[in-house]
Formats: C-alpha cells, structure tokens, sequence
C-alpha cells in the first residue's frame, strides 16, 4: 500500500504521521503525493509506524533491491522496524 493510501484508508492524518516521525506535516504530504522521496532512514521508519503496511517498494520503488526484509522475530527486527537500508544507503 503506497502512503497515499494508508493515510486516506486508515484515517491516518499527515499532521499525526509527521509528529510520529519527527518531520513537518508538509513533508508527509509530499511524500503522500511523490513530490518527494525519503530518505533511506525515514524508509525504515516509515514502515516501522505503518506496521508494514506501507512498503519501503512503495516508498521507494528505484531503491527497492537495496532494502532487505529482517525476519521478525529477530531482535534487529525490533530495533530497525523490519526493514533496514543496505550499508551505504543516505542515512
């Protein structure tokens, strides 16, 4: 599910989003709509607060390899939000 959707499904205001991440509610809005990408960390991040039901795919489809699953049940999982960039990534 793209962020565009999550917040529309699940009622989820740009403004509370931006509070949880710790960005300005602008920020999600341009996320939400493509005008912006975000960076690798935000990605994490991201799907971390969404419960996974935003894609770091979705989030960044030309960054999609450079993302790896963590299985979760692992204590990396916990800590990373299941998703973490590949080393070397914008941080």
């Amino acid at each position: 599910m793209n962020l565009h959707t999550y917040l529309s499904q699940k009622g989820v205001t740009a403004t509370s989003l931006a509070a949880r991440l710790g960005v300005a509610h602008t920020t999600v809005l341009r996320w939400a709509d493509g005008t912006l990408l975000p960076k690798a960390k935000r990605v994490a991040q991201i799907v971390q607060v969404t419960g996974g039901a935003v894609t770091a795919a979705e989030l960044r489809p030309d960054m999609a390899e450079a993302f790896r699953a963590v299985p979760c049940g692992s204590d990396q999982a916990h800590a990373s939000g299941s998703v973490s960039p590949a080393p070397g990534l914008d941080p």
